[in-house]
């Protein structure tokens, strides 16, 4: 253990997310890092601590894998041929292929913190991405207690985060097709239709916040969108359907007023959950089997919003709309 009780950490990967991370721990403990290119390496090492080489980022106590989603099952298997001791966090956006391309023996654990915003790259970095983030632990239950409990200690101290929910891989990824990779899309349908006919030219002039909300995400760098979306497109395929019906549908609606208002209405309230208020529940003493408690308390819509070593956790639940 590091200096102070903090535990050393390698990053592998210094893009907008692993260099906003290192910036997040800039000196307060030791840090490693690791990246192709030269020039985001530098970037890091001018505004933090951090030391530079595989050697290090494999002795760190703990790992995190910030790499583009495709290449993460190679560095999970390359941090596992150096013997990498610590516990190793991925961040990737689809889980699926990289649980089964961890290698047996390392001690892994798949998270994905919904943090970041537009740009790309370690000059985009912005440590305050961090700050209150909702994290997913995806588990699948048989997790040492001793390295979740290590997960939410980091995820919850070093890194600030809001609150931790838990599933499995295809849970995750089929809520990610919803919640994250869905919106990208629709995002960069609403920016195309802007190229392709935006009307008069004080539209550009006239768009206001619900235009900026609706695309802003369709300002991130497209390579990035693509390797986050590609790998989840079975289940984002899916939801772009449901999406589809559901739009088709309100277009309907055009033509009856009172379905529309009561669709907007049910429209409100699921929107409405996304931002409603968090009411603190419980806390409780887990006293074994941690991965299982924890995906219990998501199967029942709670969150871990806090947890004190070694397994104390502070549970919440968001409160439900019922009204616009």
């Amino acid at each position: 253990m590091a200096e102070f009780g903090r535990p050393s950490v390698g990053i592998v990967g210094l893009g907008h997310i692993g260099a906003s991370l290192a910036l997040r721990l800039g000196r307060r403990g030791p840090l490693a890092v690791i990246d192709e290119d030269p020039e985001a390496v530098a970037w890091v090492r001018e505004r933090t601590s951090a030391t530079v080489g595989w050697d290090a980022v494999s002795a760190a106590e703990i790992v995190v894998v910030a790499t583009p989603t495709p290449v993460v099952g190679d560095v999970l298997c390359a941090l596992g041929e150096r013997g990498a001791r610590g516990l190793v966090l991925d961040v990737a956006s689809v889980k699926r292929p990289v649980v089964d391309a961890a290698p047996a023996g390392l001690r892994h654990l798949s998270v994905h913190p919904m943090a970041g915003r537009e740009g790309h790259g370690a000059a985009s970095a912005d440590p305050s991405i961090w700050d209150g983030a909702s994290w997913a632990f995806v588990l699948h239950g048989s997790e040492s207690d001793d390295d979740v409990a290590t997960a939410l200690e980091f995820v919850f101290g070093d890194a600030g985060a809001g609150a931790v929910v838990a599933l499995d891989a295809t849970a995750h990824d089929e809520t990610l097709a919803v919640v994250s990779h869905l919106p990208h899309l629709l995002a960069a349908a609403m920016g195309r239709v802007l190229v392709a006919d935006s009307g008069h030219p004080a539209a550009w002039w006239l768009g206001s916040g619900s235009l900026r909300d609706a695309t802003r995400v369709a300002r991130s760098d497209g390579a990035r969108v693509a390797e986050m979306v590609v790998p989840n497109r079975d289940a984002l395929t899916s939801a772009a359907s449901v999406f589809r019906a559901e739009l088709e549908r309100l277009v309907a609606d055009l033509e009856a007023p009172a379905r529309l208002r009561a669709d907007l209405d049910e429209a409100w309230v699921g929107a409405s959950r996304v931002v409603a208020d968090v009411v603190a529940t419980e806390t409780v003493e887990v006293r074994s089997d941690l991965a299982r408690a924890l995906l219990a308390v998501s199967e029942a819509g709670e969150a871990v919003i806090g947890f004190v070593a070694p397994r104390t956790v502070a549970l919440a639940r968001r409160a439900t709309p019922t009204t616009s």
